[in-house]
């Protein structure tokens, strides 16, 4: 007997299953799936740090302008509202671009598994035991802690990149108003004190 596989089917079968042109598989496309995730978790702490960062630096230009303090102090603190605001935007760019390759592959490896799951069935219509059976739970919790990993820290869901872009700028706009107030320009306010 021969231990080559009879038709194209089982050829198939027997390779590891391929995606795109690439010629990724699917074990591959979990790994590079795995690391995006990784990427993602870090980039929403070092976005959660920023927008903390520009939190307390409008606290701190409100403080500023009640005690009057010296130059090199409004200078640290506006530097660090413009800095954490400016940082958090383009650590945003970054997450948010991560996330769509993260999606991309997502999408693909379970088409990939949801067609093996279903569709695929012997050319001969004998049953090859594969029909109903779930996917490993290795690969499950995979593509589940991708998912977790699409949300921003403290604000759940598909929207949390759109929710601190909309923080950072009113961050800003805080800073403009409270240094504004009184009709000073930015250069008065430094001088003032």
């Amino acid at each position: 007997m021969s231990t080559q596989p009879e038709s194209r089917r089982d050829q198939a079968d027997a390779e590891p299953t391929h995606l795109g042109p690439h010629g990724m598989s699917v074990e591959d496309a979990l790994k590079k799936l795995q690391r995006i995730s990784w990427d993602l978790r870090r980039l929403g702490i070092v976005i959660a740090v920023l927008a903390a960062m520009a939190l307390l630096s409008v606290l701190g230009v409100a403080l500023v302008r009640v005690t009057k303090a010296d130059l090199a102090t409004k200078f640290m603190i506006l530097g660090t509202n413009v800095a954490s605001c400016c940082g958090g935007f383009a650590w945003l760019i970054v997450w948010n671009r991560q996330r769509d390759r993260g999606m991309i592959l997502y999408e693909e490896i379970s088409d990939e598994l949801e067609w093996r799951h279903r569709t695929y069935r012997p050319a001969n219509g004998a049953q090859n035991g594969n029909e109903g059976k779930r996917p490993d739970l290795g690969i499950r919790l995979i593509l589940r802690e991708f998912l977790a990993s699409t949300s921003l820290p403290l604000v759940p869901g598909p929207s949390s990149g759109v929710m601190y872009l909309g923080f950072f700028l009113v961050c800003i706009l805080i800073v403009t108003l409270i240094v504004g107030i009184g009709g000073m320009d930015l250069i008065e306010w430094l001088r003032a004190g």
